[in-house]
């Protein structure tokens, strides 16, 4: 019984990680073939252009995204039209990507002349990147609303794919021109956006949130999604920052830690999966149904967890040693990564919790996490036993404060219900 829940919970979640998988692999190559066939200068400009483009693009609007799914996928359960949703999410996204251009545009003198090497053409093909990833996140928000994973993993595919058959173009041309591959790398969200655009469904009128309403949550959605990149990245650079004199300690703990990240790298699809998932059942009000799968999906990251914690118990130090270069405990590789795993129950708490419209908690969930991590430092142990430390402190923070918001709700029939009759409008007026 609980392996057919498990399906029918996860159907989907092969073509988004395949998906995603294609778009690792890309900027992987992206960056070692820059590393290997461009000078110091370049490498460094195009570097920054990559983070850059990850950290405005993705990192602004998948809470675009997200809040397009579940508002989607409440309106279908209702047997309700989601054009007028989908319209106004679009709006949000469009004044979300103004701003962005604004300040974008106050910052070129520095990011021209400090950041991206002195050359114009990698800040306006920057500018290219984040329009396009306005439509290409509204759009993978209608498909996960809509439960169509398959063009969901095509749309991630896409840009993985272009990304990386531009950059072996460059390659076998002989290329070292800079413009060329930040061409390859922005224009990539471009094709993605444009191979699957013909297969975003509007539907018909419907109802839609007040605009304050659906603000508010997408503002409270994007703080913690920062708050959550801050406490999943910061651990090395604090390390870095307190060991200045041990880079071969700092270096070490940093790939320990990257490699103890690969579980939540590959589990990462799951929210697309789960958000609307989730959001179906509590517009039917079916709130025991939602217990349900959140208990078979965290049965399932109980067991795949564990055994990746005893598995970098066992071998995690040899590991670090033939892929790295350094010698480190296995007992440290399996610390990182049972706090790795904390983080991965994450991944189904926090759909759920936003499926039940505590978008507010949430992020007041990730913010005490990340005051508890930042105190763990304040222990007298080494750096690195303090991020340990920190680590698992934090996640287990953030995990039982959503665990406890769920429960909470859950006991309470009907409570934390995403629309309301007194936030949602009959019927929007024609655009």
């Amino acid at each position: 019984m609980r392996w057919q829940r498990l399906r029918r919970l996860l159907g989907g979640t092969a073509w988004v990680a395949a998906g995603v998988a294609v778009l690792g692999l890309a900027g992987y190559v992206y960056l070692a073939v820059l590393h290997h066939r461009l000078p110091p200068r370049d490498v460094a400009a195009l570097t920054n252009l990559y983070l850059l483009v990850n950290i405005i693009g993705p990192g602004l609007f998948v809470t675009l995204e997200q809040e397009t799914g579940r508002l989607v996928s409440t309106r279908l359960a209702r047997g309700e039209g989601t054009r007028d949703t989908i319209r106004r999410m679009g709006r949000i996204g469009l004044a979300a990507l103004g701003a962005v251009l604004v300040v974008l545009a106050g910052l070129a003198p520095v990011l021209v002349g400090r950041v991206l090497g002195g050359r114009l053409e990698l800040y306006l093909l920057l500018l290219l990147s984040v329009a396009a990833y306005t439509g290409v996140y509204l759009s993978r928000g209608v498909f996960a609303g809509r439960r169509r994973f398959a063009l969901y993993g095509a749309n991630v595919g896409t840009e993985g794919l272009v990304r990386l058959a531009g950059v072996l173009a460059l390659v076998a041309a002989g290329s070292t021109a800079p413009g060329g591959y930040g061409l390859v790398l922005c224009i990539a969200p471009v094709g993605a956006l444009l191979a699957t655009a013909g297969w975003v469904r509007p539907g018909g009128p419907g109802p839609v949130e007040p605009v304050p309403a659906v603000l508010g949550k997408v503002s409270w959605l994007a703080t913690a999604w920062l708050l959550s990149q801050l406490l999943a990245n910061t651990a090395p650079l604090v390390v870095t920052g307190l060991l200045p004199d041990d880079p071969t300690t700092t270096a070490a703990f940093g790939q320990t830690f990257v490699l103890a990240r690969v579980p939540l790298f590959l589990f990462s699809t799951l929210q697309a999966v789960l958000l609307p998932t989730f959001s179906r059942m509590v517009a039917r009000s079916d709130h025991q149904g939602l217990g349900r799968a959140v208990r078979s999906a965290l049965a399932l990251v109980a067991g795949l967890g564990g055994a990746c914690v005893v598995g970098a118990a066992v071998v995690g130090g040899p590991v670090v040693r033939l892929a790295f270069g350094y010698r480190v405990s296995s007992w440290l590789v399996a610390a990182l990564t049972l706090a790795t795993v904390l983080l991965m129950v994450v991944q189904v708490l926090q759909p759920a919790s936003l499926a039940l419209a505590a978008h507010r908690w949430v992020t007041l969930a990730w913010t005490g996490s990340l005051a508890v991590f930042a105190l763990c430092f304040l222990i007298p142990v080494a750096p690195v036993t303090a991020a340990v430390i920190a680590q698992f402190a934090a996640g287990a923070c953030v995990t039982g404060v959503l665990g406890a918001i769920l429960l909470r709700r859950l006991r309470h029939d009907g409570a934390g219900t995403p629309l309301t009759d007194e936030t949602v409008v009959d019927h929007a007026r024609p655009a």
